[in-house]
């Protein structure tokens, strides 16, 4: 489907989930199908390991640290008024019942921060685990006509009331 445009138009959103095989990001037709999906008016959500799709097609945008998250709960904050409105408060607790999830370092200024909190890591210089504040949890950005959202967590057994009412938000936001 990546490889073909006019499949791909016939979609208005992609999800691109955790544990994906990321094997057609080594074909350029995919990825540049897909920056053309985006591009024309499309939107892609992806989440946790799924990073590696967001890293191929805009490598400027969401910098990572790599698979360093760890299990823990992080009461996050929330940066964005239609989040804090929908919630009715500032904080959303967000739950990492498994570890090695995709960290974002940092985003370029053009990327909206949705919601931000300070998340446990693995440092892999010291190979310690470590505090990293203020680290972006969801971001979102505009290419073209279309949306890419991304959320270093993911709607399993693990999602809290927040999380549920994050998710639906985001559906329905693409």
């Amino acid at each position: 489907t990546f490889a073909d445009q006019t499949a791909l138009s016939e979609y208005a959103i992609i999800f691109f989930a955790c544990g994906l095989d990321p094997s057609f990001l080594y074909e350029t037709t995919g990825v540049n199908n897909l920056k053309t999906f985006v591009e024309q008016g499309g939107s892609i959500y992806a989440s946790d390991w799924a990073s590696s799709v967001i890293e191929e097609m805009y490598p400027n945008k969401i910098q990572f640290l790599g698979l360093v998250g760890g299990e823990q709960i992080i009461t996050a904050s929330i940066t964005n008024p239609e989040i804090q409105s929908l919630l009715g408060k500032n904080t959303a607790e967000i739950c990492f019942d498994l570890g090695a999830w995709a960290v974002i370092d940092s985003v370029a200024a053009w990327v909206t921060v949705d919601l931000r909190g300070t998340v446990m890591i693995l440092d892999l210089t010291s190979l310690e685990i470590v505090a990293k504040n203020n680290t972006p949890l969801m971001v979102h950005f505009s290419e073209g006509k279309g949306k890419v959202l991304y959320t270093s967590f993911h709607n399993e057994a693990q999602a809290t009331d927040d999380m549920k009412k994050i998710l639906d938000y985001l559906v329905f936001s693409l």
